[in-house]
C-alpha cells in the first residue's frame, strides 16, 4: 500500500494498515491489509474492522493474547471474510495500526496517520477508536482524500 509522500510505508510482522475509504456519518469502510499475512479483507463497518484485525492477529499469534475470549454460549462465530476487492482509488486516510500487546482483553499499541505525519499510543481499543476518529474527521475536514 502506497503513502501520497514517501511511496511505501515500512510494517512489523504485527502490523495492518488501513485504507479507508469512507467515513461518512461516522462509519468507516475501506480495506484492511495484513503483510505479514499477505492477506486483505473488506470491511464496512467498525465492527467488521475490529474483528478482521483480532482474527488476523490471532492468526499471526503475534502479539500473543494474555486471555481467552469470553463470549455468551462460548463461541464467536468468525466474521464472513469479504471478497477481496479492487484497491480503493484515492482513500481518505490511510492508517497503520500496531498492535504491541494484547492485555485486559484489550490492544495496546501504536496508530500512525500516514498522509497526516502523526503517530499516537494507544492502551484500549477504546483509545484507538478514538484516535482513529480524530484523524479521520481531521482528513475530511482538510479535503485530504476522496472518499468523504
Amino acid at each position: 500500500m502506497e503513502t501520497k509522500e514517501s511511496g511505501y510505508v515500512l510494517c512489523g510482522r504485527n502490523a495492518v494498515l488501513l485504507s479507508v475509504a469512507s467515513y461518512r456519518n461516522k462509519k468507516i469502510s475501506g480495506i484492511a491489509v495484513c503483510p505479514g499475512l499477505r492477506r486483505r479483507c473488506g470491511f464496512d463497518n467498525l465492527m467488521q474492522l475490529l474483528l478482521v484485525i483480532e482474527d488476523m492477529l490471532d492468526e499471526l499469534n503475534a502479539p500473543q493474547r494474555s486471555m481467552d475470549l469470553r463470549t455468551f454460549g462460548g463461541w464467536r462465530e468468525q466474521p464472513p471474510v469479504q471478497e477481496e476487492r479492487a484497491e480503493v482509488g484515492t482513500a481518505l486516510a490511510t492508517l497503520k495500526v500496531t498492535v504491541l500487546f494484547r492485555q485486559n482483553a484489550s490492544w495496546q499499541g501504536t496508530v500512525e496517520w500516514t498522509e497526516g505525519r502523526m503517530e499516537a499510543h494507544f492502551r484500549s481499543v477504546l483509545e484507538l477508536v478514538m484516535l482513529m476518529d480524530s484523524a479521520l474527521t481531521a482528513a475530511q475536514s482538510t479535503g485530504e482524500g476522496g472518499g468523504r
